[in-house]
């Protein structure tokens, strides 16, 4: 979930299946198997520290509003309990909601036509979360007006296109979806030259080039030095020391961690203003991570020696065809990379790239795609949600920087 400026600002969870089966059988390989899905995400320990982070969607239901301790494990004013518009706003649970308000919890109620918004109380709810397609074509805007005046946030689902975004953020939204930023934008057809020029940069990187010419290239070019030192100095880093240069960078890190920044530096804004994000870099860091800890769980192929590093590399990668703004076999055509490296980016091929298609799928909310091919790979539901929640609260906190 994006802020207005493009930041991320929060975390929308989806349950896949999206309704629990009538009897649980314990070979069965859901998530939601042992109880409400909401009570297993809850418990998770992934999903509690991330929500220190970041607030998180959690779509509720009126079964899961009685459930004793609902937010046992997860801290107050960061989750949001999402309740779906068709259900009922009994006095049961106008009043289960007014409770998690009253001990500090979020309460959204998903708008889907007119005249809900005027029926919901703002003593339950503080969000409403409403379709981007039915904010914008559906409802008169005096109702967001309404709402606004009545105090309620408004949160956009469904956000699939940047000119949705744009008039969403015009109208006060406060929480918009991502998904659109991993798919080509329309309005921009020519490739991006400047970053074109880091091609040339990532080969090095990925030949294990000598320091002095990668260094060489820094120094050619000072925003690319400022956006690297900003980027190891965010707080995903950890490093105990401000870092001042790329030579530093290399003690201090090490050249395995410094490649794979350099990596990262390439979704950068070393262009813009200093403070603007750029949530792809932050989508790229999560594929990146969240590939590598899956892939800890895996098997590596026989021909692959450094499985996990090119597991973040593929997940890192995998956005360069919307950065770049040219087809993903252009560019793996102009890179050293290895064959299963660029077979997974460019035709989903082998271990790696059933992993990437698993992650792309679920990116664009094909649950159905994503969870056949994690089955496929023998990923477990749960190494899966760890990974997410671990990757996430990673890539929230680059760009970050930490106070010397």
């Amino acid at each position: 979930m994006l802020a207005p400026d493009q930041s991320w600002a929060g975390v929308s969870c989806t349950y896949w299946p999206a309704q629990p089966p009538a009897v649980s059988d314990n070979k069965a390989t859901h998530l939601h198997v042992g109880g409400s899905p909401l009570v297993r995400l809850a418990d998770s320990a992934g999903i509690a520290a991330l929500a220190k982070k970041l607030p998180i969607v959690l779509p509720v239901s009126t079964d899961d509003l009685g459930v004793r301790d609902l937010a046992r494990s997860l801290p107050t004013n960061t989750p949001i309990f999402a309740l779906p518009a068709a259900t009922e706003l009994t006095a049961e649970t106008i009043a289960a909601c007014s409770a998690l308000r009253q001990r500090g919890y979020q309460c959204a109620r998903d708008i889907a036509l007119a005249g809900q918004i005027g029926a919901t109380p703002d003593t339950a709810f503080n969000w409403l979360q409403i379709d981007a397609a039915t904010a914008r074509n559906e409802l008169p805007l005096l109702e967001l007006v309404r709402a606004h005046e009545a105090g309620f946030n408004l949160m956009a689902s469904q956000v699939t296109t940047p000119q949705q975004f744009d008039w969403l953020v015009s109208r006060h939204f406060a929480l918009l979806d991502a998904r659109f930023i991993g798919q080509p934008d329309r309005r921009q057809q020519t490739p991006d030259t400047a970053r074109l020029k880091l091609v040339r940069l990532l080969s090095l990187v990925i030949e294990d080039a000598d320091t002095r010419e990668i260094e060489e290239i820094f120094r050619e070019d000072a925003r690319l030095s400022y956006g690297l030192l900003r980027l190891v100095n965010s707080v995903a880093v950890g490093a105990r020391v401000r870092i001042v240069s790329f030579r530093h960078a290399i003690d201090v890190l090490g050249r395995r961690q410094l490649k794979r920044w350099l990596q990262l530096l390439i979704y950068a804004n070393a262009e813009s203003r200093a403070n603007e994000p750029n949530p792809l870099l932050t989508l790229a860091a999560y594929r990146g991570r969240m590939m590598e800890a899956i892939c800890e769980h895996l098997s590596a192929p026989a021909d692959l020696d450094d499985f996990i590093d090119a597991a973040f590399t593929v997940g890192i990668f995998s956005l360069l065809d919307v950065l770049l703004k040219q087809p993903m076999a252009e560019i793996v055509s102009t890179l050293p990379l290895h064959s299963a490296i660029e077979g997974a980016l460019d035709a989903h091929e082998g271990v790696l790239g059933t992993l990437l298609h698993a992650v792309r799928a679920s990116d664009a909310n094909d649950l159905g795609c994503a969870s056949d091919k994690l089955d496929a790979l023998g990923v477990a539901p749960g190494v899966h949600l760890d990974a997410q929640a671990a990757a996430l609260r990673w890539a929230s906190g680059i760009g970050h920087t930490q106070p010397l």
